[in-house]
C-alpha cells in the first residue's frame, strides 16, 4: 500500500477559506473600534474648541494680564493622581 504525502488541494482550499473569512471579520472589527476612536477624538477636539483663543502678547500689559490670568486659574488634578495612585511600576 502506498502512503500518501502532504495535503490535497481541496484542504489547502479549505485552509485558505477559513483564514480568509477570519481575516474578513478581524478587518471590520477593527474598522469599528477604529471609527469609535476617532469618534471619541472629534468629541474632544469640540470639547476644547470651546475654550477661548490664545491673545497675542505684545506688551507688558498683555504678559501681566495672561500671567493674572494663569495664576487665578485653577487646575483639578485629581484625575492624575487617581491614576497615578493606581498605577503598579
Amino acid at each position: 500500500m502506498k502512503k500518501l504525502q502532504g495535503f490535497s488541494a481541496v484542504e489547502v482550499i479549505i485552509v485558505l477559506i477559513v483564514l480568509a473569512v477570519i481575516g474578513a471579520l478581524g478587518y471590520v472589527a477593527w474598522n469599528n473600534f477604529a471609527s469609535k476612536d476617532d469618534s471619541t477624538k472629534t468629541t474632544n477636539q469640540t470639547s476644547t474648541s470651546d475654550t477661548q483663543e490664545p491673545a497675542n502678547i505684545e506688551s507688558k500689559d498683555d504678559l501681566d494680564s495672561a500671567i493674572d490670568t494663569i495664576d487665578s486659574t485653577s487646575v483639578d488634578d485629581s484625575d492624575a493622581s487617581s491614576a497615578q495612585s493606581q498605577s503598579s511600576f
